[in-house]
């Protein structure tokens, strides 16, 4: 008798919550029923509102595309009130982040959801749909644009050269990426995948300089050093910072292990420091020297789902950004320089100049922030439809970059006015 293969979490997340709400067929004139022989049950009130919709033209098979749309999104909400209570070992941004690719179903398709018309380009080139959704990274020189394409099985990356508004070139990847980040110099591009494995390729034309064996945890998060020499990694599980010689790929060191270590971010300054966030015994921000190895810093982060942490490009200050609030750290001895609420943060990216950072909140359009204050500078016309991975500004903050489940964009800040 053949072995019964074991459902991943987020296969069971699909098949047991998610994909039977899209049945409309199936529980929509049984809701209906139930509510109106005990109208007193709890929920019995959505019996008059489903016979509205159907009275109004709208499908039991539409109700329930649109229940399992919901359906979806209270998982990722539940998932993170887990993570902040103490109760996933895993990352809840990670988890719900790969639900998309999961599916078994086939209803996915890759990254997103029902089919759906692609977004025609706004007026005046200000929104640019470059690609189909992924993570995005500028090359250091603002001129390139890497996209990572990605599904449980596959991964490809496409180089765009913006100006041109075309792929420079495009390559096969590893599948199930979650990372990307150019070396200081342009000439290396790091990527990251699901099952722990990281790599360097060549991204003029693909060429894998080196790939590290799978950790069987998914790395998540990766940083080059100032000076290129060394790339750091984290991710699942309890393997800590992972510091790779970015050469050759020898893997030199493992800090914080036995903590489970999400986010990490390199100076981009000073090429002996890097920041980390790690679980073990409560949840800190760290601050290490890998030259001296030792801690320079420690604080107290709060129990709350941290999407991002980097360095500004000045190296002075470090960005946190969590589901519900920014955080602005000194570099120099961890002090909180300001916070500021945010609802529901999907992801953040840092504006060149070090003084503004743009955010992807839930339901709301990309903005542009003042850093110390916290006061809207810019509110682009632009809303992601299907939450975002990643953001990231060009080095001369001409452009912004959009790494969506569905589609991959381009913000023209100067076509809004926002420099």
């Amino acid at each position: 008798m053949a072995k019964k293969v074991k459902k991943s979490f987020e296969e069971r997340i699909w098949t047991e919550l998610i994909n039977p709400a899209a049945d409309g067929n199936r529980w929509v004139q049984t809701m209906i029923d139930s509510g109106e022989k005990r109208p007193d049950e709890p929920f019995a009130d959505s019996a008059p509102i489903l016979k509205k919709m159907l009275a109004s033209g709208i499908t039991k098979e539409e109700i329930g595309r649109f229940s399992r749309h919901q359906t979806f999104e209270a998982v990722g909400a539940l998932l993170s009130m887990l993570e902040e209570e103490g109760f996933l070992t895993r990352k809840a941004t990670g988890i719900h982040g790969g639900l998309l690719n999961a599916d078994p179903s086939g209803l996915e398709g890759g990254p997103g959801s029902w089919p759906v018309p692609a977004e025609a380009a706004a007026p005046d080139g200000k929104v640019i749909k470059v690609d189909k959704g992924g993570k995005v990274a500028f090359s250091p020189d603002g001129r390139l644009l890497a996209v990572g394409v990605t599904t449980s099985t596959s991964g490809r990356i496409r180089i765009w050269e913006l100006e041109a508004k075309q792929v420079r070139n495009e390559f096969a990847t590893l599948p199930n990426l979650r990372a990307l980040a150019w070396s200081p110099d342009g000439q290396k591009l790091a990527i990251s995948s699901h099952a722990g494995v990281t790599c360097i390729v060549d991204p003029t034309c693909g060429r894998t300089i080196w790939k590290s064996k799978s950790t069987g945890k998914e790395t998540i998060d990766l940083s080059f050093s100032a000076d290129g020499t060394t790339l750091a990694g984290a991710g699942m599980g309890n393997l800590g910072v992972s510091l790779y010689n970015a050469v050759d790929g020898h893997l030199e060191r493992q800090i914080g292990e036995g903590g489970i270590v999400h986010k990490v971010s390199a100076s981009t300054t000073d090429p002996t420091l890097l920041a980390f966030t790690m679980v073990q015994e409560g949840f800190w921000l760290v601050l290490w020297n890998s030259v001296e190895k030792r801690e320079v810093w420690r604080i107290a982060a709060p129990k709350s789902s941290i999407n991002t942490l980097r360095f500004a490009k000045d190296g002075r200050k470090i960005i946190v950004g969590s589901w519900n609030f920014v955080w602005v750290i000194s570099a120099d001895n961890g002090d909180v320089l300001y916070s500021h609420p945010i609802d529901r943060l999907y992801a953040l990216a840092i504006a060149p100049d070090s003084r503004a950072i743009a955010v992807s909140e839930s339901d709301k359009p990309v903005r542009l922030i003042d850093l110390e204050t916290g006061a809207e500078l810019v509110s682009i016309d632009y809303q992601p439809k299907y939450g975002v991975f990643n953001l990231d500004f060009s080095s001369d903050g001409k452009w912004l970059a959009i790494g969506e489940w569905k589609n991959s964009v381009v913000i023209e800040l100067a076509g809004i006015g926002a420099t």
